[in-house]
């Protein structure tokens, strides 16, 4: 019976607690300015002899990374992210014709100054497929505990107008659910087709934009009388 006694008083607490409560979602918004931009340099080279391919297709990825250390591109911002060797087919007369080999750089950018240029000398140095970009930061983390204190003190901020406009006092929190996404626009930037086989100097137009972070709280208070 005390077992039983127990259980109902308990029940009846947690009750009386829940209905005592304000749920409200904090929410917190952070445009910043990108630091670095991420793309993918892929190389292609085709062969009638699957070894000179794979072959020539690393000579020239790393004579390509040689230029972009040149150009100031550190090694920890540059990795390989693919690689590949595939037999090309005729397939009318049932034979193969020749094989390609690809590999695909994956590097960041920090200098925003000199982009369209990069791109120009990427494409005539066997860079013929530019893909992939995003805008980054250096520390998002920095950001996100930015976010989560404006997010909480928003939630804050409604939960005491709420709670004064019925004459009740805010308690302690007793839950925080988090969610929220950080998003990277894909920038606008111009780069005539006919521009890639200009070794001219190319005035740079890209605009890296923003970095658009969000996040949302609900958060749970107690009210007091």
């Amino acid at each position: 019976m005390k077992w039983i006694l127990l259980a109902a008083t308990l029940l009846h607490a947690n009750l009386s607690w829940a209905q005592a409560t304000i749920e409200v979602m904090g929410q917190a918004n952070l445009s910043i300015p990108a630091d670095y931009v991420e793309l993918n340099i892929g190389l292609d080279t085709r062969a009638i002899d699957p070894a000179k391919a794979a072959r020539d297709n690393a000579t020239d990825m790393a004579k390509l990374v040689t230029f972009l250390q040149d150009r100031h591109i550190r090694d920890d911002d540059m990795r390989t992210t693919q690689l590949g060797l595939q037999a090309s087919h005729d397939y009318q007369k049932n034979v193969i014709t020749g094989y390609l080999a690809s590999r695909t750089l994956h590097i960041k950018v920090r200098d925003f100054s000199s982009f369209d240029g990069l791109l120009v000398d990427l494409a005539q140095r066997g860079g013929n497929r530019l893909h992939g970009y995003q805008a980054k930061l250096n520390n998002p983390q920095h950001w996100q505990t930015k976010l989560l204190e404006a997010a909480s003190n928003n939630a804050r901020q409604k939960a005491l107008t709420l709670a004064h406009a019925n004459q009740r006092q805010l308690g302690p929190v007793i839950y925080i659910a988090e969610s929220g996404s950080g998003s990277t626009p894909r920038p606008e930037y111009a780069l005539a087709r006919s521009a890639m086989a200009d070794a001219a100097q190319v005035p740079s137009s890209l605009q890296a934009g923003n970095v658009q972070l969000s996040k949302q709280l609900l958060i749970r208070y107690q009210l007091n009388d």
